[in-house]
């Protein structure tokens, strides 16, 4: 399958979430990131978007998937967290996203991406409150993942990610954007230095499976 990019921007006009009118600009600037990382098929999902309409997204990108592809998963919307039932985390929470409807969990998220085929590249970029734990290497070891997976996220696992209440894109994108309009090839680990250099309020992460991974593609 071709080289890919799904960036879902969840707006939350009519859900019982609080509105976040400028998913809608996070969604695209992702979009045009995966556009300049050489990838044709980019596709932006924004509005009311479910937990389902994401979930099939993921699916159907992991399905299509075959060694060598490049592809981008970026989401903009809510995070949240909540105690692990399970006990499999080790700061004993869970995180997730959510849809306009309901969440979706980093183990569930985990799970599709497990379907990777080794080979592929998958860059993940969330912009949402506790972005740093959904795909996290540190906490969970990595062997259930074949694939080359980096994660790019807008805040910490213990942190929330700050939006704007109008069209106007999020800290985390527009500063993304600007720091690799004005590197070219900067690797994700110093992208994310530069970043927490600009005086923002929250602190982007990265995480990651393979050593290589700290390279931008």
């Amino acid at each position: 399958m071709p080289d890919q990019a799904v960036c879902i921007g969840v707006t939350y006009e009519d859900s019982v979430y609080d509105p976040i009118p400028g998913s809608t600009a996070d969604a695209q600037i992702f979009a045009d990131i995966a556009g300049r990382m050489g990838i044709d098929n980019v596709r932006p999902v924004t509005g009311e978007v479910t937990r389902q309409e994401i979930l099939d997204a993921l699916t159907e990108m992991v399905a299509q998937a075959e060694p060598g592809d490049n592809l981008v998963f970026a989401f903009a919307g809510h995070g949240g967290q909540g105690a692990d039932p399970n006990h499999a985390e080790g700061d004993g929470k869970f995180e997730c996203i959510f849809g306009s409807d309901a969440q979706i969990t980093d183990a569930e998220l985990r799970a599709i991406l497990a379907g990777l085929p080794e080979g592929a590249n998958m860059t993940l970029a969330i912009q949402a409150c506790y972005a740093g734990g959904m795909v996290e290497f540190n906490d969970f070891a990595s062997g259930d993942i074949a694939a080359n997976v980096v994660a790019i996220s807008a805040s910490q696992p213990y942190e929330v990610s700050y939006h704007t209440a109008s069209l106007a894109p999020s800290f985390f994108p527009a500063a993304l954007e600007t720091v690799l309009q004005e590197n070219p090839g900067i690797s994700w680990v110093d992208a994310v230095h530069l970043i927490n250099e600009i005086d923002g309020v929250q602190t982007p992460s990265l995480s990651y499976n393979r050593p290589e991974g700290s390279f931008t593609r």
